[in-house]
């Protein structure tokens, strides 16, 4: 939530964190960028404070748009401290569309389907959109070359025509920016490395596209435009309804309570002058990381995998309290760990051994 907007909290907004941490850029959903309000705009040599409308007013300037990269300041107050890029959709749902995506072509490799439990062995190709698993036809390795060179030609002259329509239409230079999970490469669509490569080649080719880093393209074209975007996710709808739903909402309590005890003990604990506390502490900050991934509600949500989210999220929980449990026990005995009974012991050493991630927790981060 914006700082000082009627009726919300004192939040600051992401871009803050983000830039705090000499991060100078990132990446939203069009709908945040086409959504967002004009603060300040840079003309003849200096930043100006504009309207809400000014985008509306002048719409060949650039405003809402996803080819041009803006600063954002959620407070309205300010030069923003980070640029945000936002992504074509027409461009990205050549790819990641269930329903007109390339990798729903039928002679590409069928992910779902495969030969034995463990093995994982993929022998079949996706065949059809509406084709049972169960009717899948074999893979044909030959068959998809000729069917990965058309998309990437495809692709590329989207990309081409996106980039001169915008630059006829106001004048101004334009990029596409087309993000995907880097996963979908090669395990969710086997073809897609080669593609990724043809489409590369292809737009290297064009004389009228230019191949850059984000770093470069604000190097080369510094944003003149700064805005205050809404709040808003990549999920379903674009907003938050695939985390917070009448299936996941349970887990928020949770969450919360764990967070609100974990700055408590943070705040509390003699953890600077005892080092087992400490070590106890750390692993339960790793364990209330995991614990608020936003992967568990997601897969519960979407009903892919309900039973494992459950497992996880509930497991991570346990894990974290108990840690907590002893870290609290310890500041009144320094001598318990000493005395721990044989599941408490497991306990510990489950944690010690399972997920092994975030090694550089400091506690101060949770400082009340």
């Amino acid at each position: 939530c914006p700082i000082g907007w009627a009726g919300k909290p004192n939040r600051i907004g992401i871009e803050h964190l983000i830039a705090d941490e000499t991060i100078n850029h990132f990446f939203v959903e069009n709908h945040l960028i086409e959504g967002s309000h004009s603060e300040q705009l840079y003309n003849d040599g200096q930043w100006w404070k504009v309207d809400w409308n000014e985008g509306k007013k002048y719409v060949n300037r650039g405003w809402h748009s996803v080819h041009e990269p803006h600063l954002v300041n959620s407070d309205g107050t300010g030069l923003g401290r980070v640029a945000v890029f936002g992504r074509d959709p027409r461009v990205c749902e050549q790819v990641w569309s269930g329903s007109i995506g390339y990798p729903a072509d039928g002679v590409y490799m069928e992910f779902h389907k495969q030969w034995g439990e463990k093995r994982g062995l993929r022998y079949w190709k996706v065949t059809g959109k509406n084709v049972d698993l169960g009717e899948k036809h074999l893979y044909q390795p030959d068959e998809t070359e000729h069917h990965l060179h058309q998309h990437a030609q495809h692709f590329a002259k989207m990309v081409h025509d996106r980039i001169n329509e915008y630059h006829h239409k106001t004048g101004r230079h334009a990029h596409v920016v087309a993000t995907f999970d880097a996963e979908l490469f090669g395990h969710w669509w086997f073809e897609g490395p080669r593609f990724l490569r043809d489409v590369i080649m292809t737009l290297n080719a064009d004389p009228d596209v230019e191949l850059k880093c984000t770093d470069q393209m604000l190097e080369d074209n510094p944003p003149d435009k700064v805005v205050s975007m809404p709040e808003g996710s990549w999920g379903e709808e674009g907003d938050h309804r695939v985390w917070t739903n009448d299936k996941v909402n349970w887990m928020w309590d949770i969450e919360y309570r764990c967070e609100a005890n974990f700055g408590k003990a943070t705040t509390d604990l003699p953890w600077r002058t005892n080092p087992q506390i400490e070590d106890l502490l750390k692993k339960a900050g790793r364990e209330l990381f995991l614990l608020q991934a936003s992967d568990w509600q997601f897969i519960i949500t979407r009903g892919q995998a309900i039973d494992y989210g459950i497992k996880r999220f509930m497991q991570h929980v346990s894990r974290f309290e108990t840690l907590l449990a002893l870290s609290e026990k310890l500041a009144e005995d320094t001598e318990y760990l000493g005395k721990l009974n044989e599941v408490e012991k497991f306990e510990v050493e489950d944690a010690g051994i399972h997920d092994i991630i975030f090694n550089e927790i400091e506690l101060d981060w949770w400082k009340m």
